[in-house]
């Protein structure tokens, strides 16, 4: 995908390459024409319009939930960690695709952690989202919030997976993140062996995202429905394979 507005690829060359390697062809956008913030009621009405209501009401409501924040979070964090800036995607723009991308808002270089900042802007932007779903669906926030936990830290558990980033700097930024956005206790990554003696990490989810009451048979490899041993058991595959 284009961008209408310039390209922020080549002053933001690590954030790019991130992103690239966790969703391939994501566009980093300027301002430009075509996307909308992620809390537009136009945005919310199109994304709940496209998701079939066989998995029923909750589905429905944790699904458009699912949909519409996970850019803000990818780029919220993978800009912060990558490029130590603070995007505010309270302020952006975001193309729901296929393609996908986004309109970035970028302040400027930012002393000291980023983190909290970038959170902030996070959590406005999340915050907007769950206010206008709530004028067309029934989603608990606690629900909301353990989703928003596991998106988080599923940016960070991929940045790891990648070898983007150390285990252990990877644990530190799961602390600073789940502390900045209040998600204590809601997600975790934990700790497992790998088989050349290593230590990787695994996303130890507390919610389900529901996905199961569309297709019956499949369950996220994560999945809190699973047992703990089968989901490790699961990472760890999934995590060699990239090793």
């Amino acid at each position: 995908m284009g961008c209408e507005g310039a390209s922020l690829s080549t002053g933001l060359p690590r954030l790019a390459r991130e992103l690239h390697a966790v969703l391939p062809g994501y566009a980093l956008c300027g301002a430009g024409a075509g996307a909308s913030p992620a809390h537009d009621a136009d945005v919310v009405g199109r994304v709940i319009a496209g998701i079939g209501v066989g998995g029923g009401a909750a589905h429905v409501a944790m699904r458009a939930w699912n949909v519409l924040i996970w850019q803000p979070v990818m780029v919220a964090v993978l800009c912060a960690e990558a490029e130590g800036r603070v995007a505010a995607v309270d302020r952006s723009a975001f193309r729901m695709g296929p393609p996908f991308g986004c309109h970035l808002t970028l302040l400027p270089q930012w002393a000291g952690d980023v983190r909290p900042v970038a959170a902030a802007h996070l959590s406005r932007c999340t915050t907007a989202v769950l206010d206008a779903l709530a004028q067309r669906v029934r989603l608990r926030r606690e629900l909301a919030r353990r989703q928003l936990a596991d998106r988080v830290l599923g940016v960070l558990h991929r940045r790891a997976m990648l070898s983007l980033a150390p285990v252990a700097a990877t644990r530190e930024a799961a602390a600073g993140w789940r502390a900045a956005l209040d998600l204590e206790g809601l997600s975790a990554l934990e700790p497992m062996p790998l088989d050349d003696g290593s230590e990787g990490l695994w996303l130890c989810r507390r919610s389900c995202c529901l996905e199961y009451r569309v297709t019956p048979d499949f369950l996220c490899a994560t999945c809190p429905r699973r047992a703990r041993a089968a989901r490790i058991t699961l990472s760890r595959e999934e995590w060699q394979a990239h090793v």
